[in-house]
Formats: structure tokens, sequence, C-alpha cells
């Protein structure tokens, strides 16, 4: 068929086989413009979708290296915030292990006083029993002797009643 004239009916038998007429070369040479023309979109399609993979991929290692710088310096904070956290926490343990040592180097020297104390207490508690021993010892002559003193008055007093 012609170029310019439609098909009127679409039930026309008349099916031309290619090579039958001057249509079928405009047939073939449509079908080879049809090919080649799906052949550059495809062309054109695989290179558009290879620029977007790239570009992707290119987005994505990116995105991945912003992600692992951000990562690295987020473990290197912690890193610098653990280490800080460990040499106040040695300063501290150092301050502490200093007041105990203070506190135990004052403990010792209260005990080896109160020791002292104890020690002297002693002395003077022994030395107090042994002056209260002899003081009623002394008590108890002197007892004795104004005892003999009264006895010896009242034979007086009753020689001279008598």
């Amino acid at each position: 068929m012609p170029r310019g004239q439609k098909k009127k009916n679409k039930d026309d038998a008349s099916w031309e086989t290619p090579g039958a007429s001057q249509g079928s070369d405009d047939a073939v040479m449509t079908a080879a413009i049809v090919k080649q023309m799906e052949s550059k979109w495809d062309k054109s399609r695989k290179s558009a979708e290879g620029k977007l993979d790239k570009a992707i991929v290119r987005d994505l290692d990116a995105a991945l290296d912003a992600r692992k710088q951000n990562y690295e310096r987020a473990t290197a904070d912690i890193a610098a915030a653990y280490d800080a956290f460990l040499l106040d926490y040695a300063v501290i343990e150092d301050q502490i292990r200093q007041t105990w040592l203070q506190i135990g180097s004052v403990l010792e020297s209260r005990l080896t006083h109160s020791e002292g104390l104890a020690q002297r207490h002693a002395a003077t508690e022994e030395t107090r029993e042994e002056e209260q021993y002899h003081a009623f010892a002394h008590k108890s002559n002197a007892v004795q002797v104004v005892d003999r003193q009264i006895r010896s008055l009242r034979e007086i007093i009753e020689a001279s009643h008598s």
C-alpha cells in the first residue's frame, strides 16, 4: 500500500508478502529503521543506565566515605574521652590512695599515742595502788597507835578514879 493511503477495510484479505511490492520495501525499510532506532535507544538507555549506575556508585561511595569519616571521628572522640576519663580516674584514685595513707598514718600515730597513754596510765595506776597500799598500812599503824593510846589513857583514867 502506498504511504498516503490508509487501509479502509480491516477485513481486507489482500495481504502482501515482503518483497511483493514497493510497500513491502517500505515495510522492510521501516523495520530496519525501527530496529536501528531501537538499537540506538538501547545503547542510549544502557549508556544512561551506566551513567546512572556510576553516579549512584559515586554517591554511595561519597555517602559511605562521609559515614566512615563520621564513624572514625566519633571513635576518635570516644577514645579521647575514654583516655581523659582514665587519666582523671587515675588522678582521683591516687588522691583516694593518698587520703587512705594519711588516714592510716593518723590512726597509727593515734594508736601509738593511745598505747603510750595506756602504758603511762597503767604505770600511774600501779604507783597509785602501791601508794594507797602504803597509806592503808600507815593508817592501820596509826589506828593501832591511837587505839593503844586510848587504852592507855583509859587505864590512867580508871587508875585515877580508883
